[in-house]
């Protein structure tokens, strides 16, 4: 017996009547090996019997995405939304996306915006990022920019990266602040440093136009092939780097290839590119 079972062994002696082991042993088959996802998820249900709020919204997780148990959408929703009103913010964050996005339940942005708010007030910080993207879209509550950035700064000083990416975004367009190419450079940089793929790829058009920090194409080209893998824009700029020689030597095969993966990946803007090359035939 190594030590992982020992230790559940243990638990699982307390784990019966007492909630708390119960949640900690359902977390030892989640994140310690060996895994067992229906162990797991057993002892979230067990525990959640027991009067654990954290548990309850654990489980209804799992059954809202097949974790352990067989999918059983409406009684996800029904334990989540019990968890929420219980207080337990993770709980109130999951219900509030899907009120938000109207998944597995009837769209209702205004009772969404509601339940964000009683998690932020916990300082969840998905809650402080999802209230910054209600505010700037506009959807839920009134279109507030200014207010947006708020939400993104507190969920920025919780090390929240794509709200550092956000912030960025809010310099770059001057957005409930005065347009500041450095500041949105210095932004993207934070949020690229935690490996945000688009951040990269923002930090990558910084250097190569030279907007907020010195022109560099050798950089912008390190960032967007860091980016390359996960965000489509920066496949679009490597292609248009080979297309013209911006940093390498032009390279017509390397340069479709790219294209057409951006395109394929979503990016519309490399058909035009793509069409421009092959009538330069």
């Amino acid at each position: 017996m190594n030590a992982i079972q020992a230790k559940r062994k243990r638990l699982r002696i307390l784990a019966a009547k007492d909630p708390a082991v119960a949640l900690k042993l359902a977390r030892s088959y989640g994140f310690e090996r060996p895994k067992n996802i229906k162990s797991e998820a057993r002892w979230y249900r067990h525990a959640a019997e027991l009067g654990n709020v954290a548990a309850q919204s654990l489980i209804g997780q799992c059954y809202r995405d097949g974790h352990g148990v067989r999918q059983n959408l409406k009684l996800a929703i029904k334990l989540l939304a019990l968890a929420a009103e219980r207080g337990d913010a993770d709980a109130q964050v999951s219900i509030g996306y899907e009120l938000f996005y109207g998944e597995h339940i009837k769209r209702d942005r205004a009772k969404a915006i509601y339940w964000y708010r009683k998690a932020a007030a916990q300082g969840e910080v998905n809650a402080l990022s999802n209230l910054g993207l209600s505010y700037g879209a506009g959807k839920g509550v009134k279109r507030d920019y200014r207010e947006s950035l708020k939400w993104f700064r507190r969920a920025a000083a919780q090390t929240h990266v794509r709200s550092m990416f956000w912030i960025g975004h809010s310099y770059w367009w001057g957005r409930g602040v005065k347009q500041s190419d450095r500041l949105a450079f210095e932004w993207f940089w934070k949020a690229a440093w935690y490996r945000d793929a688009e951040a990269r790829t923002y930090v990558g058009i910084c250097f190569q136009d030279g907007l907020g920090v010195k022109r560099n194409l050798d950089k912008a080209l390190t960032f967007y092939r860091l980016a390359a893998g996960r965000d489509q824009y920066a496949q679009y700029c490597l292609g248009l780097c080979y297309r013209d020689g911006e940093g390498v030597k032009a390279n017509r095969r390397l340069a479709l290839i790219w294209l057409k993966k951006a395109l394929k990946n979503g990016e519309k803007t490399a058909a035009r590119a793509i069409k421009r090359i092959k009538t330069k035939r």
